[in-house]
């Protein structure tokens, strides 16, 4: 589905939920702004859906292994491991010692999230981000669904534990109810065996919304790894 069509098929249900309204009568002010309030709340979570689809299609036409080449290189010249909350690190080496499979999954493009792997210790390939077809070793404009922001998140979450046999995810961890609240509240309702409870961390996310509250462990962090040449130096695995 490309951001065009995706843009038509919102403007029709808009249009028919406006065309339902008209035969009910609204009762007060408040029940006018409730609607409005609702319709904007949508609304505008799905333009922030279709502008990670577009932040992909942006680079239609580059060369694929020269973006990733690029990305790399900036996150280097940048310094991003250094802006690692050192809490989420530790917290991130221990399941790992544990033997849990980490995963990054972002709603920003493939390269660029494909490249913070050797900064983690993981593979390139744990990650899931925003993804294009590629034709002839170019990126296209074709967007490879799921998008991994809000409910995207939740389909590609879903689709990395059926991946394996009697797969579970047990932890997640993200910093905004707009695009992890989703996914997180998806895998604190799991049932895990053996009565175990999955455990999903809300960081820094400020004021807890309704339908999310005494779902997430909620905390605040701020103190970053800071130099981290030991990550980089360490690199991931293929």
């Amino acid at each position: 589905m490309t951001r065009r069509t995706a843009a038509v098929r919102v403007l029709a249900v808009l249009v028919l939920a406006a065309w339902g309204l008209c035969g009910r009568v609204v009762a007060d002010e408040a029940h006018v702004a409730e609607i409005v309030a609702a319709v904007q709340e949508g609304v505008s979570g799905l333009g922030r859906w279709l502008s990670q689809g577009f932040d992909a299609q942006m680079f239609a036409g580059t060369d694929a292994e020269a973006l990733d080449a690029s990305c790399a290189r900036w996150i280097a010249e940048q310094g991003i491991p250094r802006w690692y909350f050192k809490s989420s690190v530790a917290i991130w080496k221990a399941l790992e010692r544990m033997g849990v499979e980490n995963y990054v999954v972002s709603a920003n493009i493939e390269s660029l999230v494909r490249n913070t792997a050797p900064s983690l210790g993981i593979p390139r390939g744990r990650v899931r981000a925003t993804r294009v077809a590629e034709e002839g070793g170019r990126l296209t404009t074709r967007i490879l669904y799921p998008i991994p922001h809000g409910e995207g998140k939740v389909e590609a979450v879903r689709e990395l534990v059926q991946a394996r046999p009697r797969g579970v995810a047990v932890a997640g961890f993200g910093n905004s109810y707009s695009t992890d609240g989703a996914f997180l509240r998806y895998i604190a309702t799991q049932r895990l065996p053996g009565g175990a409870r999955p455990v999903s961390m809300m960081i820094n996310g400020g004021a807890e919304p309704a339908r999310y509250r005494g779902l997430f462990r909620c905390v605040a962090q701020d103190e970053v790894v800071g130099p981290a040449a030991d990550a980089v130096r360490a690199g991931g695995r293929e």
